[in-house]
């Protein structure tokens, strides 16, 4: 392994097993940025100008990652301030999608349909309502099954004009995800395994040498 692609996948690691460290540094740097530029809270504005322009689960409309991820970012705003309305917000959305056996309203075709899964790990350590786990066993299934190159990495979507390519946030699409199921399911000898399998391939084949950055596909 060369240095770079050392740096490379220890970097991915570490932004992946230190996820949890975020709640405690965003809390830590809301409370620096409210004492420099007085009762403001920007985080919390931005999730209540989003809940007003967004009231409903309906009006945030379907799964997929743009939305799951801003809800992820709501749900770190929701463990510091405990404003119940955040959690609220996230689990209808999540509810709209995903019925009492876990099974979501659309296949899963792409990594990018991955992401939201994110959101029922964090309801079920929330709630412990066995629908948000059956939705997380759903999608860590998909990858028993998934479509790979030759060499092993996952395609962007399980579709035809996306056939064995690789694109660089799959990994981000896909691999948090798999990584903190597999710690909260005790399935972290696979899960690692993969997560780092999967930034290899990626790298390999969408590392610029010239730059030492990674292609977008």
């Amino acid at each position: 392994m060369t240095k770079r692609l050392f740096q490379f996948v220890t970097i991915c690691l570490l932004l992946i097993a230190g996820s949890q460290g975020i709640v405690a540094q965003t809390k830590k740097a809301a409370a620096v940025a409210t004492t420099a530029i007085g009762a403001t809270d920007w985080s919390k504005e931005v999730v209540e100008s989003t809940i007003k322009r967004y009231p409903t689960a309906e009006s945030l409309k379907g799964w997929g990652y743009a939305k799951s991820l801003y809800l992820y970012g709501q749900y770190l705003v929701y463990l510091r301030t405990k404003e119940v309305r955040y959690l609220q917000h996230l689990k209808d959305w999540t509810d709209l999608h995903i019925d009492e056996k876990g099974t979501i309203n659309r296949p899963i075709t792409a990594l990018d349909y991955m992401l939201p899964a994110n959101l029922c790990l964090i309801l079920y350590k929330e709630t412990k309502q066995e629908k948000y786990k059956l939705c997380a066993d759903n999608v860590r299934r998909v990858f028993d099954t998934y479509p790979r190159t030759k060499d092993g990495g996952f395609w962007h979507a399980n579709i035809k004009s996306r056939e064995y390519q690789l694109w660089a946030d799959g990994v981000f699409m896909g691999m948090p995800f798999l990584v903190r199921y597999g710690k909260m399911f005790g399935d972290s000898k696979y899960t690692d395994a993969e997560a780092v399998k999967q930034m290899l391939v990626y790298y390999k084949n969408l590392n610029d040498p010239a730059t030492g950055l990674l292609w977008h596909a």
